[in-house]
């Protein structure tokens, strides 16, 4: 049998040089290599015999050129190599992809739409105006928080105690969705005894129930195991802090013989600052204040509420009603509202943000939640206390 070492092959050794010299094109036309291995037959003794000339010595690849190994290519390959340069050359069709697509009545798409070669015309409703019901839904609640103002005593303080449950159950309703767990029965409770407790003893009774309040949460979270109680604490012990916490000062004021008219006259002023500053920003606002937490909020709607503030303290100065409030008193307390009350507002606007949502909830139409629309108030009653003490009203 002849021996296929590597000095006997054609391609390896001294005539190494010939494959160099085949160009890459040439290569790619490879020779059909043949029936695979079921097709061989098995060679026997005789097929390589000494008697036909392949014995020791001898090699029949020595007169296999060049170009009988390149004429040995196969039309098979030929064929897909040019199969290969048809498809390459050829400008392909993409087919269409049926999707039901808002303001497109065929709901067929092809590919040029969502690629953006071709702008697709796309029907836009025209967004009606809230406006009408934003006031006439502002204007309910004013009424409801005179109204309880002027009855006074415990009337008062069941209509702040109902307000600052419905504000409380929305803020932990709203954290649940941003995935919290706070403890809401704390919470609900911390409503109900922060006001019962300014009207009884004033800030220092408010600020007693906020701390019960606090120890409680801490203790439950203590004694039961319950998944982070690190953030949900937190998160329940803010509600308390910023709801009833704040609102437990407007219960300190109804203590007072003349209630009535420092609670209505500290909310007008509050509304004719929110409302200076909807219209002015609505018609003239185009620098924002605050782009990230509120981009809604302009400093042109920031000085539509300070003409609001002044506006309503020198209207609140001229009335009877109000005898207390004289011209310089009215005007500071206006300052010290038009500070706190956009405060309040990019506060919760903070907290919405962080939380993943537009409203708070849905109870007051065209507002979203209660306590989207006391959120202003919620800073403001605090510092309006702290004033009308500092000017001799209570």
């Amino acid at each position: 049998m002849a021996d296929n070492s590597d000095d006997d092959l054609p391609w390896v050794g001294d005539d190494a040089d010939k494959t160099d010299q085949l160009s890459l094109e040439e290569i790619e036309h490879v020779a059909d290599p043949g029936p695979g291995p079921s097709e061989v037959p098995p060679p026997d003794d005789d097929f390589l015999g000494a008697d036909e000339g392949f014995g020791p010595g001898s090699n029949p690849l020595d007169e296999f050129s060049r170009d009988d190994y390149l004429a040995k290519t196969t039309t098979e390959y030929q064929d897909l190599a040019e199969e290969i340069r048809r498809i390459e050359t050829e400008a392909v069709q993409m087919q269409a992809v049926a999707a039901p697509l808002h303001g497109i009545d065929s709901g067929v798409v092809g590919f040029e739409d969502v690629t953006g070669t071709v702008e697709v015309p796309i029907e836009r409703t025209k967004r009606t105006s809230d406006l009408p019901v934003r006031i006439v839904s502002g204007l309910a609640l004013v009424a409801l928080l005179v109204g309880s103002a002027v009855l006074g005593g415990w009337w008062f303080v069941a209509f702040l105690s109902l307000v600052s449950i419905v504000a409380v159950g929305e803020f932990y309703s709203a954290t649940r969705t941003a995935g919290y767990k706070p403890i809401a029965l704390l919470g609900l409770l911390a409503a109900i005894g922060a006001p019962i407790a300014g009207f009884r003893a004033g800030p220092g009774g408010v600020a007693g129930t906020v701390m019960v309040s606090i120890v409680g949460v801490l203790v439950f979270y203590t004694m039961l195991i319950r998944a982070d109680p690190l953030d949900n604490a937190a998160v329940t012990i803010f509600g308390i802090v910023w709801i009833p916490g704040m609102l437990g000062f407007a219960t300190s004021l109804a203590r007072v013989d003349d209630a009535a008219q420092l609670i209505i006259g500290l909310v007008l002023i509050s509304a004719a600052v929110d409302t200076g500053s909807f219209f002015a920003g609505r018609t003239f606002g185009k620098t924002p204040m605050a782009p990230v937490l509120s981009p809604n909020k302009t400093w042109e709607g920031l000085a539509g509420g300070a003409a609001g503030a002044v506006a309503m303290t020198m209207v609140i100065s001229l009335l009877d009603y109000f005898s207390l409030f004289e011209l310089p008193g009215s005007l500071w307390l206006g300052l010290a509202i038009f500070v706190t009350s956009p405060l309040g507002d990019i506060a919760e606007s903070m907290i919405k943000r962080s939380l993943g949502i537009k409203d708070m909830g849905s109870i007051i139409p065209g507002h979203g939640g209660l306590l989207d629309r006391i959120d202003a108030l919620l800073f403001a009653v605090p510092i309006g206390y702290y004033v009308f003490q500092a000017l001799g009203y209570l």
